[in-house]
């Protein structure tokens, strides 16, 4: 008989009722929340679309016969979870909690131009050339100008109208109808009008530019709709060179996967049933029975492109300062073009006429917003570089945070150490060892936990969902469950103690989890687990990337502790940590750190959430993996590998260098236009061009595409 098992959340705990198996449901799985109500629009959807099981083969459009295994899954109520992913890592967030860009630059989401305004821009454009081509007279040309700037540019001026009423003097629209409007008055038509058709032509490229640019980065790393439509439920038949259509659990069959296209790392790995296997993996050997948990508008891929999309428009500390120092750009050129409107005619004998048309060109070119749109879109190309790596970062504000990590704490198990639990020993006193695994593994089997998965890994037998009831997860903590009506407690040290059980104090080398029976201390399992062999290096990439501190804590021995330090190369650890100690010492550490920097803490599985909370940013491992490892995470790593966190950190770092490097460059190219400007050298038009030029180029180069392709393409 097949159980429907209710799921109930409160804080840290997990309850479920009459359980049957240790499997969850994917979209619990599923690390990534979507960013916006579109999202959970569809997400809702797609929890209500009808159970209608249909079996295809991959690359095919024929059904093939179900052979879905007859073992038992358990559904949850995911209404709970929704509510909490909403606001979570990967729930969207409004502008407001954001930040907001200085409101005159142009829109950073990219744009089509409206066919009318292509229109427009044309026909301007053979206005302005007509009396080039023909002899027409003074007064006419003139006119024909003028209607030519009207016609190309009459929104310009409506928007530094609005620009004026804002109060907005930062924008380039002021300042392009001053100019312009100053060269029709002292008689210099031509320039005037080109000066408009140049900065409308220059708002079209952008628009166009930055748009096919998010589109295409944000192509790489999401992926299109399958051809044949997939619902909820499906079982799909995946053979060797075909790619995964959905986010899916393997419920027959094993095989060899290639998962770089989510994890960064093309080194396969092996799935067999019961694993979790996201869309976009391609099976290189074996052959696999699928079933299909989510739309491929939600799944992992999808969830992932639309948080990028979201969240590189968030403003960054670096942008608020550039921001800062961009205010003074406006006012600066405003003040050396009235010093050269008094110094020119009465130092150097030039008319009032030459000086305002030299000074024209600087109020032109006085604002800084063209500049200021290259920055978001450099934080656009570096999150989606980090994403092809396999690391996720939630936002372009984060990033820019992990740019100041002086001080890294890693959470042991599964960083430091694989992560990989072996039973190593038993002690008891009111059972033989087989029974009491035989309970354990029992209590632990609806748990997904790497402790509790190698308990049941060590049982080796078949259990008996039947069995189990009133199944609790407390987070990071231990399980109580009803084992044939049998009260059973299973978890860490101070697990048991919060529940009054009295513990013998004892030490052991290695990971402990105490059980009790009817709230009477019944023994205790000891687990172990080998260092991370990549360890050392990563520490070596740490300190070179310019982290001053690193430190490990753990809830395992002292003893064991020391030694796993030891052999990682760790001088400071922290052992026998409750959750409690462990936010406690995050929150020492980050009160200790330098002054302007943060602390970053590295967890995988059964992280902290506490800790979490406490530190400046959350790095998760393995995200692909474990269900839960975003909830409270800045970062997410979708592989195993520890070498990504110095990765982050200097991808980090280099993109808040580059936004201010390339800034510089911007403002130096102002500046030579001013200097050219002034001695009469470069006209209006000319100056503006080459302005606009500048612009694309710091867009283009943000962007990747006028540098050579390497290894660390997009860095």
């Amino acid at each position: 008989m097949k159980h429907r098992s209710k799921r109930e959340k409160h804080g840290d705990e997990i309850k479920v009722d009459n359980c049957e198996t240790m499997e969850l449901t994917a979209e619990e799985e599923l690390i990534l929340a979507s960013a916006g109500p579109e999202t959970e629009k569809s997400a809702d959807a797609g929890s209500a679309a009808p159970e209608i099981s249909k079996t295809y083969a991959v690359g095919s459009e024929t059904p093939v016969a179900d052979k879905a295994g007859e073992k038992k899954r358990v559904k949850s109520d995911k209404t709970e979870d929704k509510k909490e992913k909403s606001t979570s890592f990967w729930g969207g967030k409004s502008e407001a909690e954001f930040g907001e860009r200085v409101s005159s630059i142009p829109d950073d989401s990219g744009h089509k131009p409206e066919p009318l305004l292509i229109v427009r821009v044309i026909a301007a454009l053979v206005a302005i050339l007509l009396p080039r081509f023909l002899d027409i007279p003074d007064l006419t040309v003139n006119i024909i100008y003028i209607a030519a700037a009207v016609i190309a540019g009459y929104d310009i001026v409506i928007a530094a109208v609005k620009d004026i009423i804002r109060q907005n003097y930062l924008g380039e629209n002021l300042p392009l109808v001053i100019a312009a409007v100053c060269s029709f008055a002292i008689g210099r038509g031509f320039e005037g009008s080109v000066a408009v058709l140049l900065l409308q032509a220059a708002y079209i490229f952008r628009g166009i530019l930055v748009r096919k640019t998010r589109l295409t980065k944000l192509g790489e790393v999401t992926l299109p709709p399958p051809a044949k439509g997939v619902s909820v439920g499906d079982t799909i038949m995946v053979n060797e060179g075909s790619r995964v259509p959905t986010d899916c659990t393997v419920i027959e069959g094993r095989g060899m996967v290639d998962c770089g296209f989510i994890t960064g790392d093309i080194s396969p790995i092996q799935f067999k049933s019961g694993d979790f296997i996201p869309a976009g993996c391609v099976c290189i050997s074996g052959q696999m029975m699928l079933k299909a948990e989510t739309l491929p508008e939600s799944t992992v891929s999808a969830k992932i492109g639309r948080t990028i999309d979201a969240g590189y428009k968030t403003l960054t500390e670096t942008e608020k300062r550039i921001f800062s120092a961009a205010r003074f750009v406006t006012p600066v050129m405003l003040l050396i073009s009235l010093i050269l409107l008094i110094v020119l005619p009465f130092s150097y004998d030039y008319s009032f006429t030459e000086a305002l048309r030299r000074i024209i060109t600087i109020i032109a070119i006085s604002s800084p917003c063209a500049a200021l749109l290259s920055i978001p879109m450099s934080y656009l190309s570096a999150i989606i570089s980090a994403r092809r790596a396999g690391i996720v970062f939630r936002d372009a504000a984060l990033m820019d945070k992990t740019a100041t990590v002086k001080t890294v704490v890693f959470d042991k198990a599964g960083t430091v150490t694989n992560g990989s639990y072996i039973v190593s020993d038993i002690y008891s006193d009111k059972m033989d060892p087989a029974m009491f695994l035989k309970v354990a593994a029992h209590a632990a089997a609806v748990s997904n936990r790497p402790v509790a998965r190698a308990i049941v890994s060590a049982y080796g037998d078949r259990v008996n969902f039947d069995l189990i009831n009133d199944f609790t997860e407390h987070r990071g903590k231990g399980v109580s469950v009803l084992v044939e009506g049998i009260q059973i407690l299973l978890g860490s040290y101070t697990f048991m103690s919060e529940k009054g059980i009295a513990l013998p104090e004892e030490s052991f080398d290695g990971t402990a989890v105490y059980m009790a029976v009817q709230d009477a201390y019944a023994g205790r399992i000891v687990l172990k687990d080998s260092v991370n062999t990549n360890i050392p290096e990563t520490l070596n990439e740490l300190y070179a990337s310019g982290v001053d501190r690193v430190a490990m804590i753990s809830s395992d021995g002292r003893e064991r502790d020391g030694i796993v330090a030891r052999e990682a190369g760790i001088n400071e650890y922290y052992a026998e940590c409750s959750v409690e100690d462990k936010a406690r010492r995050i929150k020492e550490l980050r009160n200790h750190a330098p002054a302007g920097s943060s602390i970053a803490y590295v967890g995988c599985g059964d992280y902290c959430e506490q800790a979490c909370r406490n530190a400046d940013i959350a790095v998760m491992l393995r995200g692909m993996e474990d269900r839960y490892s975003a909830r409270d995470a800045d970062i997410v790593v979708m592989g195993r590998s520890v070498k990504a966190v110095p990765d982050a950190i200097v991808r980090a770092r280099r993109v808040r260098v580059a936004a201010k490097i390339k800034f510089g460059i911007s403002m130096l190219f102002k500046l030579m236009i001013v200097i050219l400007a002034a001695t009469g050298i470069v006209p209006l038009w000319f100056g503006l061009l080459l302005d606009n030029c500048v612009s694309l180029a710091l867009i283009l180069d943000f962007t990747g595409f006028l540098r050579p392709k390497t290894n660390n393409e997009g860095d």
